[in-house]
């Protein structure tokens, strides 16, 4: 049984933050091209406000600009809205990096950090054999061109469990192509798993996948989108 905690103390969030550094998730309304930075937390302040030395070059962010806290340990996943109460600046006469001052919004979120967490994902995608893939020049090209379509049923940073048209034997390598809000994958996948089943009179089938080698940045990327799908998930529906 999971034991995932779906809300958690801004405290326990900066602890964290403390000990293990902290990501700046700045909204894509906001006009810079990088939407996440590396900060570590400088100053606590007092019970809420806190300070952030920028690790990364400073967003141009404005007081009254909201952006969310990532922290992420061996165990959990961070989350936290905030709100920013002051630009970053640089000291005076100090060649150190800039420092941003922030205040939570409503709950911290925790979240436990397990690879085979499993998120329902359901959007359409594209996919093709990987030896096709590989025949026909770069993959992303190739299933653009002549990809064939399937549906995402969920998804993790484990592999994948899709809806396709054609059948496919376990063992079979198929080039996965995923194109989502905040999400961009292009990896191999094994087909693991094949079940035959009925829409109707229309014949379909399930294939349970798994990543081939995925790299370990990829993973974490994923594993994290698919944390803050699932928080945000909960979030609208209360």
């Amino acid at each position: 049984m999971s034991t995932e905690r779906e809300q958690s103390s801004w405290s326990e969030l900066v602890a964290a933050g403390i000990d293990h550094g902290a990501n700046l998730l700045v909204p894509p309304s906001l006009p810079i091209a990088r939407h996440r930075y590396r900060v570590a937390i400088e100053d606590t302040g007092g019970a809420e406000t806190i300070a952030l030395r920028m690790v990364d070059s400073a967003p141009p962010c404005r007081a009254g600009d909201r952006v969310e806290l990532e922290v992420t340990t061996v165990e959990a996943l961070y989350l936290a809205e905030c709100e920013i109460l002051a630009a970053p600046i640089s000291r005076a006469g100090s060649v150190e990096d800039p420092i941003l001052s922030l205040r939570p919004i409503g709950k911290a979120h925790r979240r436990q950090r397990r690879a085979l967490f499993r998120v329902p994902i359901d959007f359409p995608l594209r996919y093709m054999p990987i030896i096709d893939a590989t025949l026909l020049g770069p993959a992303s090209l190739a299933i653009e061109r002549a990809g064939w379509p399937a549906q995402m049923i969920d998804l993790s940073g484990g592999g994948a469990q899709l809806r396709v048209q054609r059948s496919h034997d376990e063992g079979n390598v198929l080039m996965l192509q995923v194109q989502a809000p905040g999400l961009r994958l292009l990896e191999p996948i094994t087909v693991v798993r094949s079940e035959r089943t009925f829409a109707g009179k229309r014949q379909q089938h399930l294939l349970g996948c798994r990543f081939v080698q995925i790299a370990n940045r990829k993973r974490e990327q994923l594993i994290q989108w698919l944390f803050r799908e699932a928080i945000a998930r909960r979030c609208r529906d209360g």
